[in-house]
C-alpha cells in the first residue's frame, strides 16, 4: 500500500467486516495482541493489515456464530443418548 487512500480504504473495510461478525473493538484488540504482538491496526504494517483483513473476511457473521453455538448446544439435548467419552468442540471468543 503505498498510497494513503489505499491504507484508509483497507481500515474502512476492516471496520465493516467486524461490524459484520459482531467484534467489539476490545476483540479486535486482543486478537491483534495475541496474533501481532500488536495494540491497535495502526501498529501493523501492510502485509500484517491485510492479513488480519483477510482473517476477518472468514469468520462467520455474528448472526452464523449463533446460530452454530445454539446448534452445538442443542443437539445433545435432542438425542436418546449421549455418551460421556464425546469430544466437545469449543469455539473461541474470537
Amino acid at each position: 500500500m503505498t498510497e494513503i487512500h489505499d491504507y484508509w480504504d483497507i481500515i474502512h473495510r476492516t471496520d465493516a467486516e467486524l461490524k459484520r461478525i459482531g467484534w467489539s473493538i476490545q476483540d479486535a484488540q486482543d486478537y491483534l495482541d495475541f496474533a501481532y504482538g500488536a495494540k491497535s491496526r495502526m501498529q501493523l504494517n501492510d502485509q500484517e493489515l491485510l492479513e488480519f483483513l483477510s482473517f476477518l473476511k472468514n469468520q462467520p457473521t455474528a448472526l452464523s456464530r449463533f446460530a452454530i453455538r445454539v446448534r452445538k448446544i442443542q443437539l445433545p439435548r435432542l438425542t436418546k443418548k449421549v455418551l460421556t467419552t464425546e469430544k466437545r468442540t469449543v469455539v473461541p471468543p474470537f
